[in-house]
């Protein structure tokens, strides 16, 4: 069987990846009839990704324990990228809710130096394809207003500083590129890219948006 697909989903807290997800998944599970369709998330459930989870449900300031946030998230994808490569190699498409591009948005957003996240991340694999669905903070706000418990990283001011580093995203994954390119772990031709997508719309627009950057790579 041909290798597999490796497949990220991002942006903000309550922009829509969920559904997203799943529109995407059901998609490929009726098109890709001979590959089974794997979901995943980061965190992942290693005991670092569990310690993750414990600071998201518990901290209440966005800003505190940066440095940690981004140890407990890489010692996490560890574990993670090795599981996602065995899958990719079994001929599976592998869709992620949050990859690296998390910790670039996130853990600057909390003021830990942009260098540090990005040669802590220089080693882990290039998905196929990584899309950001893209909405206004207040319209996310308005989708989680619902929500009993608030997580640590639900706060307007501290998400519209990650929408904004998603939005400057594609230069900080030239400096990424270029540190791969040094150490030679990438051909020097390659250019990893973050896909925008405008997610304030109806979720079957959204989706519209999507299905042709699903096709490019399938």
């Amino acid at each position: 069987m041909d290798k597999g697909k490796f497949i990220v989903f991002e942006g903000i807290d309550g922009c829509g990846k969920g559904t997203q997800i799943s529109l995407t998944a059901e998609y490929l599970f009726n098109r890709e009839k001979s590959r089974d369709i794997i979901l995943t998330r980061e965190p992942w459930n290693s005991d670092y990704g569990e310690m993750m989870r414990e600071i998201l449900n518990q901290d209440k300031d966005p800003i505190e324990k940066g440095e940690r946030c981004l140890e407990l998230y890489t010692n996490d994808r560890l574990d993670h990228t090795r599981r996602i490569n065995g899958w990719v190699k079994e001929g599976n498409i592998v869709i992620s809710d949050r990859y690296y591009y998390s910790n670039l948005a996130y853990q600057q957003a909390q003021g830990v130096n942009i260098e540090k996240i990005i040669k802590s991340n220089q080693y882990f694999p290039i998905p196929d394809l990584a899309l950001w669905i893209d909405i206004p903070t207040r319209t996310a706000l308005e989708r989680m207003s619902g929500r009993e418990n608030k997580e640590k990283f639900e706060n307007e001011k501290f998400l519209r500083k990650v929408n904004l580093n998603y939005f400057h995203m594609p230069k900080v994954l030239e400096s990424l590129n270029d540190l791969r390119s040094l150490n030679d772990l990438y051909k020097i031709d390659y250019k990893e890219k973050l896909t925008r997508i405008n997610g304030n719309d109806t979720k079957e627009n959204v989706f519209k948006r999507i299905l042709p950057e699903l096709e490019k790579i399938l």
